[in-house]
């Protein structure tokens, strides 16, 4: 379970933040949002992640927009690199 203190603390310097399991799961979001827009244009799990970045819900704690914020990216540049590697 992923608790709110899990995702809206800044994260530490030290390295056992890091290793910290809501962030790799944070990061793993990333990461798989990124192999889906790699996908076909009309396949679902691409339409999914295009809409999860798109979007500025903060409500859900693994919203794309609290995962920029938590680890101090802003999210319009974040949405921008991300969206600029689209494949058409």
């Amino acid at each position: 379970m992923v608790l709110p203190e899990d995702v809206t603390s800044t994260p530490a310097a030290d390295p056992a933040h890091a290793a910290r399991p809501a962030e790799r799961l944070m990061l793993a979001l990333l990461e798989q949002t990124r192999a889906d827009l790699d996908l076909p244009v009309d396949a679902l799990p691409r339409l999914d992640a295009l809409h999860w970045l798109r979007s500025d819900d903060e409500a859900w704690p693994l919203s794309f927009v609290r995962i920029c914020r938590h680890f101090g990216i802003d999210p319009l540049a974040g949405r921008a690199a991300l969206l600029a590697t689209l494949r058409r």
